[in-house]
């Protein structure tokens, strides 16, 4: 009979293109290594009054002018200005700033350096963080220093204006930072370095000294031409200071050269500088200037340096710099003139001994007098502003920037000259830029302070430029502006970045999930029917159940060959917790912000295509509902968000679309249905819904103009079935590029799929809508056709209406479904007779029905399984509140003249289940209303869910209508009936306590990866606390897998894995883990 009853459905045609079998979509946030650092500045200036005190302001960024409106970028001012009058600094003379964490505390220190006369004071500046739970502003206090100490360096030329230079790095490896003083001590002759250690206290004290380069004072009013830098150049995670300055040309003709000297920093508190590599640069830069035809002398160079190449590459690469000012000038013709700007990208040796030149660049660009002064000073930071994981070499030189990047083939590319205009007065400061992240998206920002000069009023004026994806342009994103009336032309000032208030983050560990989504296309309604069996008589309306014709069909169909009546597309996406338990409330818009800027939304930043799945669909409905759907697996990450103290702040989700596949099956199939709630049960026409209009139906979408194509009836003329006579009816239209709405996963603390596929258990609680990884768009010419044939008697009394409805869903569906009304002539039809005496009240149990025409055992689950109960959690963890709703309806054409209880069970009643309460102690429940003719009222109960129930194996939470039988109805075998709870994939499953401390036995175990950096053996030592199955892959930090290492089921103890990586290319890689259930990482450096 069930061959009989399919037997002419149409043949179903699905095609699926545009992916392969191996489609899916990386998961950028494994690879990324980078903390998320709103930066905030620090300026000081002299004071207007008195030119001897200090000025000293914080500045931050706006975080809630930004989420009020997005991509406004502002600045707020954290601190309000503070002078401090006990400086005594000369004017004019150097001033300079400088930050780092230097005892441990994750908030950075800034170190406050000035000449005076012949000494050079330095002291911490005395800042305090107050921090609230909740606050999204950190409250920074800024006071004065107790005191200053002196260092003697002699005098200076030309005003006081003898250059100095701090640079701050882990020295001595202690995993807190240092400074290092760079002076021109004129007493000594020598270009000076000073280390001051803290030893991770805030109790700066001079360690270790050298002076061993002699100072060269050939440049405009004596300044000395000379730079510094911190960089771990080797690897080892000691950072090393490499010095570029002016010597005395010893080799070639001219009088001068420059060169680049590492200094190694060693001895516990960093007590010992010793020197190493030391490389002339041969190209004798200064002399090609000085031959120029219209030069008459050399007046000025400076030189700058700043850090290259990859992120997470431990060894830093170098890009150095040299300017040269020598009376050039605009009033030549270009082709006289000759470059005065060189560039080096070098490399250090591990040992410390060799510095190598890969590329050399070269161009003219003016380096020019401003105000009778050549423009000082060649300013110079590394910095990844494209959020590519590389850092890019950024120049400053009076009023211009210079991008410069080093490509694959290690060759300078000079990638953006930008103008600036930055004010009259650049030359007053040798700290007036930096490059670092403001805004927290992962791309560095540039930082100029400025001044400028009108009458009497100065202006200083602090800009921040990002540069586009491609380097070849940067753009002012956010400026801060104030005046001072004083008309002192010489103006000391000065600015640093610095994670000042502590309010960056990072992911930890991820925890992967893998579950099945279930992607509709179009479910296609049956044309309704009906079969009962009321006091032993079997109605059987159209003749469908009892191996009759059962002519009654929808078919929905495409009408052209060319087109596609819908295609999906899937993209990644991402979301950031609700964060309603974790009381850190002001993190949560600033690290959506964050992930918003780095990735884009959807990952668009990427620049991923889409996958896009498209179906062709002829297909027919008989009795059971249609559904055209795709099974796509996907990888769903949850990663923990922590601050600097290590706090766990909020949680960041990831999904990844990875192999879809087409499928079409009956709707009441259990895994094709997942929890899908039809509006009907097939065979019953008083299940369908009393409405007066399409807009009535719950997943009718909410603004329909633009996100719904609607056909509702036939002209609006309402078909009744009637005698023996068949009609066949049918609607066709052209769909031209329409977009329906994009399918949004109802992601909730249990993290349901918008109701197709399983649960999880999350850690975060994510708001509804806020992951969504696929829409669906109509493009094509479509058929449908409604026919219906004969029903039981010839005299009308079985006659009812049904009205095709055709709409696309909030969920991106397409929808073919009735409204369906008997009709009653008050002269005794068959639904007066029978559906007018008593109400029903009931469950939707879609497979009741089975046991009767289609040979289903009355003993089978199916038969109880309801359609009516969903839970707020599908898949909760002990002690989680659940909230289950149940749709109770009445399949009768009178009320129930009182509200329906309900009680619930933890299991089947009838075989001893556990009768549930609530949260109230309550064990009855009620709709609380009397249900209406072919209403539906909706009972809500919440309740603990327990540890037995979490251990319990195929969960069924049970509900029974009318416990004490207060109603007399139709029917008592739909009263009851059943839904899964707790189906979820992916978790990890806890059965007993040992089971919970095997959990965090694993979420603290590490991988150990030995040597570090690694030349070809390669080592991973990991423990396991019990037999598991374990997998090891390396990869490459762009997600391909590049080698699969062993797949294989091991014993506990200590575990060494050996694989050799000889073959693979020099960089950083990841080596992963996965233990059971549970992914480690481990990087590594291949040398």
């Amino acid at each position: 009979m069930k061959m009989k009853k399919y037997a002419y459905l149409l043949f179903v045609l699905l095609k699926t293109i545009a992916f392969g079998a191996t489609a899916q979509f990386n998961n950028p946030f494994e690879f990324d290594t980078k903390r998320y650092n709103s930066k905030d500045i620090m300026i000081v200036w002299s004071n207007p009054e008195n030119t001897s005190h200090i000025n000293q302001q914080i500045l931050g960024f706006d975080w809630p002018a930004y989420a009020s409106e997005p991509n406004q970028f502002s600045f707020f001012e954290q601190t309000p200005v503070v002078v401090d009058e006990q400086t005594g600094m000369n004017n004019p003379g150097r001033l300079i700033i400088a930050s780092a964490d230097i005892n441990g505390d994750a908030f950075d220190d800034i170190l406050i350096v000035f000449r005076q006369g012949s000494n050079l004071k330095y002291a911490l500046a005395n800042k305090t963080v107050e921090i609230e739970d909740g606050s999204i502003y950190r409250d920074i206090s800024l006071e004065n220093p107790s005191g200053y100490e002196t260092i003697p360096i002699g005098s200076a030329t030309g005003n006081e204006r003898g250059l100095i230079q701090v640079i701050s790095g882990d020295f001595d490896g202690d995993g807190t930072k240092e400074f290092a003083l760079i002076i021109g001590n004129s007493t000594l002759n020598k270009i000076q370095i000073i280390i001051l250690d803290s030893d991770g206290t805030l109790n700066l004290q001079q360690r270790a000294s050298i002076a061993d380069e002699d100072i060269v004072p050939f440049n405009f009013n004596g300044s000395e031409g000379f730079s510094a830098l911190a960089a771990d150049l080797n690897g080892n995670g000691k950072d090393e200071i490499v010095l570029m300055a002016v010597e005395n040309n010893t080799t070639g003709s001219g009088d001068y050269a420059t060169f680049i000297k590492v200094y190694e920093v060693s001895g516990e508190g960093s007590t010992e500088i010793t020197p190493r590599a030391r490389l002339t640069l041969e190209d004798t830069a200064i002399e090609l200037v000085s031959q120029q035809t219209y030069t008459n002398n050399i007046v000025y160079t400076q030189n700058a340096i700043a850090a290259v190449g990859p992120i997470d590459e431990s060894a830093t690469r170098l890009v150095a710099g040299l300017a040269i000012y020598s009376n050039i000038n605009d009033s030549f013709n270009e082709q006289d003139r000759e470059d005065n700007f060189f560039f080096f990208h070098l490399e250090v040796s591990s040992d410390l001994n060799t510095i190598t030149v890969h590329d050399e660049l070269q161009f003219f660009n003016l380096f020019v007098e401003i105000g009778g002064n050549p423009g000082l000073p060649l300013l110079a930071s590394g910095g990844d502003l494209n959020g590519n994981g590389i850092k890019e070499a950024v120049f400053y030189s009076s009023e211009e920037l210079f991008i410069i990047d080093v490509n694959d083939d290690f060759e300078l590319e000079l990638k953006h000259v930008e103008g600036l205009g930055t004010g009259n007065e650049v030359q007053e400061s040798n700290s007036s830029f930096a490059v670092g992240d403001i805004t927290k998206d992962g791309r560095d920002n540039i930082i100029v302070f400025s001044k400028t000069l009108s009458g009497t009023v100065n202006t200083f004026t602090l800009n921040a430029y990002v540069a586009n994806q491609q380097l070849t342009d940067v753009s002012l994103f956010n400026s801060f502006s104030f005046n001072d009336s004083s008309g002192q032309f010489y103006r000391s000032f000065a600015l640093d970045i610095g994670n000042y208030d502590g309010d960056d983050f990072f992911l930890g560990e991820g925890t992967l999930y893998q579950c099945d989504y279930y992607k509709p296309v179009m479910i296609i309604g049956a044309p309704p029917v009906h079969w009962d069996k009321i006091d032993g008589v079997v109605y059987d309306v159209n003749n469908c159940f009892s191996g009759g014709p059962c002519n009654f069909g929808a078919t929905f169909s495409q009408t052209t060959t060319d087109e596609f009546i819908t295609s999906v597309e899937l993209t990644s996406d991402w979301a950031v917790s609700g964060e309603a338990t974790l009381g850190f409330s002001g993190f949560g818009f600033t690290i959506g912000a964050s992930v918003g800027a780095r990735y884009g939304e959807q990952f668009s930043n990427l620049q991923e295509s889409t996958i896009t799945l498209e179906q062709n669909l002829t297909s027919e409905a008989v009795i059971d509902d249609r559904v055209h759907f795709f099974r796509i697996p996907v990888d769903v990450w949850e990663y923990p968000v922590k601050n600097n103290q290590g706090e766990i702040i909020d949680y960041v989700l990831g999904v990844f679309p990875t192999q879809p596949s087409s499928m079409v099956l009956n709707i009441s199939t259990t895994k094709a249905l997942g929890n899908y709630r039809p509006h009907h049960e097939p065979g019953n026409i008083l299940s369908y819904p009393v409405i007066n209009s399409i807009t009535e139906l719950p997943d009718f979408p909410e603004d329909p103009q633009s996100n719904a194509i609607i056909f509702e009836g036939l002209a609006n003329i309402t078909y009744s079935v009637s005698g023996s006579n068949s009609i066949s009816l049918s609607y066709s239209e052209t769909f031209g590029e329409t977009s329906t709405s994009s399918w949004n996963s109802g992601v909730t603390s249990g993290f349901s799929i918008s109701g197709w596929g399983l649960g999880l258990n999350l850690d975060g609680e994510y708001n509804e809508g806020a992951i969504n990884i696929s829409g669906t768009s109509v493009s094509s010419t479509t058929k449908f056709e409604f026919y219906i044939g004969n029903i039981m008697g010839p005299d009308g009394e079985y006659n009812y209406a049904a009205q095709p409805l055709i709409y696309w869903s909030r969920d991106g569906a397409g929808i073919v479904t009735y409204r369906v009304t008997p009709l009653t002539s008050g002269l005794g039809t068959f639904w007066e007779d029978q559906y007018s005496t008593l109400p029903d009240p009931a469950l939707n149990l879609p497979w009741k029905n089975d046991v009767f025409h289609s040979n289903l055992s009355p003993d089978d689950p199916k038969v109880d399984r309801t359609k009516s109960m969903f839970f707020s959690n599908s898949a909760p963890l002990p002690d989680d509140t659940v909230t289950v709703f149940l749709t109770v309806l009445n399949y009768s054409l009178v009320g129930t003249g009182q509200p329906v209880e309900v009680e619930f069970f933890n299991g089947n009643p009838d075989e001893g289940g556990i009768l549930l309460a609530d949260i109230n102690n309550e064990t009855i429940f009620s709709t609380g209303e009397a249900l209406s003719p072919r209403g539906r009222k909706v009972v809500e109960m919440d309740f603990v869910f327990t540890l037995d129930m979490y251990q319990t194996d195929d969960l069924r939470i049970y509900a029974r209508l009318d416990p004490d039988n207060k109603i007399s109805e139709i029917h008592t075998n739909n009263n009851q009936g059943w839904s899964p709870l707790g189906l979820s994939c992916g978790q990890e499953i806890i059965t007993s306590v040992s089971e919970e401390q095997y959990s965090t036995f694993m979420k603290e175990l590490e991988v150990l990866a030995y040597p570090n950096p690694v030349t070809d053996e390669l080592k991973l030592v990991f423990h396991l606390a019990r037999r598991e199955s374990v997998n090891v892959r390396i990869f490459d930090m762009t997600g391909r897998m590049v080698q699969d290492v062993v797949q294989s089921n091991m014993p506990p103890g200590e575990i060494r894995v050996f694989t050799n990586i000889s073959n693979l290319p020099a960089g950083l890689y990841l080596a992963e883990v996965i233990i059971g259930n549970h992914r480690k990482t481990a990087k590594i450096i291949k040398k």
